[in-house]
């Protein structure tokens, strides 16, 4: 989790320029506001055969809204990759393995604790697209968008330190300190000259413009050098080799909305059309979750209409109030209709016992 809650990111490859843009997430929620904005800027409407690719998630091709988003608000073909077949859908893809690993690179160098992969995650797009995307290339994503190069001469290092002064304390009298000391996160949209950093003593994330960097630790002995600052040090053989210990944090991505799922069994012991269980529709997510369980009772012919469990089977139905249905019997589930689609097909076939994937 980011430091501002962020748990996932959207990454969109741009085939004219070969630029990477993307936005981290609290959720995995479909992006709607977030690519309607980026469509209006970017699609121009002289472009014809407009297409989409993307994989089968349920944030994505399988939500109605994004359908709706992509093919008639904007005219874009959509074009699905197969299940399993992420190659199909290569230039994203890859660059989602590349972008975790600079993302990964960037947090060890510094020493940083994972919390701060969002800014990690925009600093490494700005560099990207500011190099040439390709061995072969002769012209970067940014010099292909904007007719020129990308002035980087104030570029700096991810996660060196710095000190900001802070105006607020011009007034005061001269032997008060008016710097602070901070941690260099990145830049503001489209500027070099105004920086993110956090302030290590209210663990809050800041912009300033009066700055100097200290992108060398100079006063900090040895044993507490960040390890790209460490291994700089150590090329020009002022570390022993031996002393050097790099921690890794545990930084991990995954296609997957969820963080948790159970692979649950469940034994037909009622009548019910959904087998006891009340469905509702996440707002957020737009896929069908367990809102709840009916009570015990009768039908309308003296049957049973829903489960008939013990106190344990109880405590165990109410861990999984609120789960996603993300499969039944090995089958994707996402919408409402999907769920009772299933759990029709599940009825009409008589079945004993059927199982279910809950996030």
């Amino acid at each position: 989790m980011g430091i501002h809650r962020e748990t996932c990111y959207l990454l969109v490859y741009e085939h004219a320029t070969e630029r990477l843009d993307g936005v981290c997430r609290q959720s995995k929620a479909p992006p709607t506001a977030w690519l309607k904005k980026w469509l209006t800027k970017n699609v121009k409407d002289d472009v014809k055969d407009r297409c989409v690719f993307m994989d089968q998630g349920g944030e994505l091709c399988r939500s109605k809204a994004i359908r709706d988003l992509f093919e008639k608000e904007f005219g874009c073909e959509i074009r699905v990759a197969g299940t399993g077949a992420h190659h199909q859908n290569g230039l994203v893809e890859r660059a989602n393995q590349t972008l975790d690993k600079a993302i990964r690179a960037m947090l060890i160098g510094a020493g940083l604790p994972v919390k701060f992969w969002p800014y990690a995650f925009r600093h490494f797009l700005r560099i990207k697209n500011s190099a040439l995307p390709r061995r072969d290339a002769t012209e970067s994503a940014h010099q292909k968008l904007h007719g020129e190069k990308d002035d980087l001469g104030l570029l700096r290092t991810f996660g060196c330190r710095l000190r900001v002064k802070i105006l607020a304390w011009q007034n005061r009298a001269k032997h008060i300190q008016d710097t602070k000391k901070g941690i260099f996160l990145g830049y503001r949209t489209n500027t070099l000259k105004n920086v993110a950093w956090c302030d290590p003593l209210t663990d809050r994330v800041k912009h300033g413009y009066h700055v100097r960097f200290d992108e060398g630790f100079n006063n900090l002995p040895l044993s507490k050098l960040p390890p790209n600052v460490a291994l700089m040090d150590r090329c020009e053989e002022r570390v022993p080799v031996e002393t050097l210990t790099i921690t890794i944090p545990p930084f991990t991505t995954s296609e997957h909305p969820f963080f948790h799922k159970d692979d649950v069994t469940v034994k037909v012991v009622c009548e019910s059309d959904l087998y006891g269980f009340e469905l509702s529709k996440d707002d957020c997510m737009k896929q069908v979750y367990i809102s709840g369980f009916k009570k015990d009772g009768k039908g309308a012919k003296g049957r049973r209409s829903c489960n008939t469990v013990s106190s344990s089977e109880r405590a165990t139905r109410r861990k999984h109030r609120g789960a996603h249905i993300t499969a039944i019997n090995d089958e994707e589930i996402v919408t409402m209709d999907q769920a009772k689609e299933k759990f029709a097909e599940l009825r009409s076939k008589k079945v004993d016992s059927f199982t279910m994937i809950l996030a």
